[in-house]
């Protein structure tokens, strides 16, 4: 039986990152990343005759508290000219084509901050899961409602956008199923944030 939801790879073009080299900050810098760290890395590359053609701006650039997303911009003493004078000077200096960031589907690894400015904003769905294997600790989870998740990806990607970013790396998609746990249907929810996302 076929959905005809979906297109398949066949189908698809190859997306323009595909044909170069890239980088990705997280191996290099982990949670540490900032805005002197990339620029730094991008100089060692030209150093060494190295152009990435795209890189991708891994997890610890977004303005969090603990593992929940406070609001869509970088954090500023790590970004102290945003994400779009890092991204200018990437492509400008350092012939980066490409500039991806990172972010998880949620927002951040146990969503949004339920006292930030992004749950002014966005309703709330709050719930409790285990969602590190490796750490048997209950997260309290807070997920933008799947009614308003269209509306938050529209806003944040245009923010990205407007940034000057190029593409994202979403993250922590497999975890959607434990946002929901009785509250909320799975399907349902995993197609209302894939389409949010993918629009």
């Amino acid at each position: 039986l076929r959905l005809q939801t979906f297109r398949t790879v066949s189908e698809k073009r190859t997306p323009d990152f595909a044909h170069y080299l890239g980088w990705c900050t997280w191996d290099a810098f982990y949670h540490s990343v900032d805005q002197e760290k990339v620029l730094s890395g991008l100089r060692s590359f030209r150093e060494g005759g190295v152009r990435p053609g795209f890189m991708i701006l891994d997890d610890g650039w977004l303005d969090t508290k603990g593992d929940y997303l406070n609001d869509f911009a970088a954090r500023g003493e790590k970004f102290p000219q945003g994400l779009s004078g890092l991204i200018r000077r990437a492509k400008e200096e350092y012939a980066v084509r490409l500039f991806g960031v990172w972010h998880a589907l949620e927002g951040y690894w146990t969503g949004i901050n339920p006292d930030g400015p992004l749950a002014e904003r966005y309703r709330l769905v709050p719930n409790q899961a285990v969602i590190r294997p490796w750490d048997p600790k209950t997260e309290d989870l807070f997920l933008v409602d799947p009614e308003d998740v269209y509306r938050f990806y529209q806003e944040f990607h245009r923010f990205l956008s407007m940034e000057g970013v190029d593409m994202v790396k979403v993250d922590g998609q497999s975890a959607l199923e434990l946002f929901t746990g009785r509250r909320l249907g799975r399907v349902s929810t995993m197609r209302a944030y894939q389409e949010a996302m993918q629009s």
